[in-house]
């Protein structure tokens, strides 16, 4: 008796297949970084809300251009340990997302 198979083979066409590898391309890079983008700088200001929180921070990075943003919700740095890293020229990297006009922080941590 013939061995018979449930199984069929499926061939894809070339043109599925860049298909799919352009698609599966486009959603791991808009999916990639729930954060933002980031940023490395040393701090030129800081405006604190609280002892946790910061209002505005001020960066200028190695091109010297100055990146304001504003805080929100802790974003692993306190106003004065931003301060201390401004104080030591220390560099800083910042996670933000931009909502409207404004620079919205979601992460720092040590540049």
């Amino acid at each position: 008796m013939p061995f018979r198979s449930s199984h069929r083979l499926v061939l894809f066409r070339p043109a599925s297949v860049v298909l799919l590898a352009v698609v599966l391309s486009l959603a791991i890079a808009c999916g990639s970084d729930p954060e933002g983008v980031s940023v490395t700088g040393e701090v030129a200001d800081v405006k604190a809300r609280s002892l946790t929180e910061f209002e505005t921070l001020t960066i200028v990075d190695e091109d010297g251009r100055t990146w304001q943003f504003v805080g929100g919700a802790f974003a692993g740095f306190t106003p004065s340990h931003l301060r201390e890293h401004q104080a030591l020229g220390d560099p800083v990297r910042v996670w933000y997302v931009e909502e409207g006009d404004l620079l919205r922080v979601t992460r720092i941590e040590d540049g």
